[in-house]
């Protein structure tokens, strides 16, 4: 439950997979369960969100700031392990590493989130 609220939005199993220390199986019960119990919402079959943003408010307020930090590294190392090439992750990487006071990491992703924006925009 933690992981989702650090990551605050809708997402995919690989994603959650790839930021969670639990295996795959583990992982799938999890799953259902917090659906189940209307934590989590299933956005499709391979998509969850938290059921309301509240929760995810509630759960982020209670976390002791060292632990925040941590989910935020995960978070942020678990989005680059999955990253493609096109670096369509590059700003939330670059926000769960400033979220973790991890600075010197968020800033090529920064970088790289800027120069999409700019190449969208231009």
């Amino acid at each position: 439950m933690h992981v989702a609220a650090v990551i605050d939005r809708a997402f995919s199993f690989e994603t959650f997979q790839a930021i969670s220390s639990q295996d795959e199986i583990e992982l799938l019960g999890n799953l259902e369960e917090l659906t189940f119990h209307r934590f989590l919402s299933r956005e499709s079959n391979d998509d969850y969100r938290l059921f309301h943003s509240l929760v995810g408010s509630a759960i982020r307020r209670d976390l002791r700031e060292d632990c925040r930090k941590r989910l935020h590294r995960a978070a942020a190392d678990g989005l680059c392990r999955i990253q493609g090439d096109d670096g369509t992750l590059a700003a939330e990487i670059a926000e769960h590493y400033l979220q973790a006071d991890e600075d010197n990491l968020a800033w090529p992703f920064l970088v790289q989130a800027g120069k999409q924006a700019f190449d969208a925009y231009a």
